[in-house]
């Protein structure tokens, strides 16, 4: 178990650490290809695409803090509860959802972006943070759980939605390349 979450975490820095060498790549080749003379619609892609470009990136960072999280709480040894747990497993399901719903409007491109799929399901990885955020709150005040505990289940849903704000960021950045 502990060879396998190792292993999993390893993956991640290290395509986090690509993802930042990739954004640089990117952005240097989009550099050199607006010297030419673009046209307005041009201009906005290449304006649109250094965004997608810096949401994507922010996407990894996200993903390698919440990697980063989970493992300084298991060397703790913090173990969240049952309702936390689940709670955490709905709101990363809603964010795997926020993501094959990026990854769909990237394959479609300009024309044929699903900006109210990727609104709906932000709104709801909204929501339900804010429900856990809520009862976070009473939780905490009633010491359900401990301080530590706490600032671990805090960083993991933080740190999720802040990933789905990211998803609909992309939409949004190819959606606003499409308006004439």
């Amino acid at each position: 178990y502990n060879d396998e979450f190792e292993s999993l975490y390893s993956r991640i820095a290290y395509y986090e650490e690509n993802s930042d060498k990739l954004e640089v790549e990117i952005a240097a080749y989009l550099r050199r290809i607006t010297t030419t003379d673009l046209s307005s619609l041009s201009q906005r892609r290449m304006m649109g695409m250094y965004k997608v470009i810096s949401n994507l990136e922010s996407i990894a960072d996200c993903n390698y803090s919440i990697a980063k999280t989970i493992k300084r709480k298991r060397e703790k040894g913090v173990m969240l509860d049952d309702e936390m747990r689940s709670n955490i497993n709905i709101l990363f399901d809603l964010i795997s959802e926020s993501l094959g719903i990026m990854q769909k409007n990237l394959e479609i491109g300009y024309a044929g972006v699903d900006l109210g799929s990727a609104n709906e399901i932000e709104e709801k990885i909204n929501q339900f943070r804010s429900v856990m955020k809520s009862e976070h709150a009473i939780y905490l005040e009633s010491r359900r759980y401990s301080y530590e505990t706490s600032v671990f289940y805090s960083d993991l849903f933080s740190e999720a939605e802040r990933l789905g704000d990211y998803c609909n960021y992309v939409a949004e950045n190819i959606a606003e390349v499409n308006v004439d």
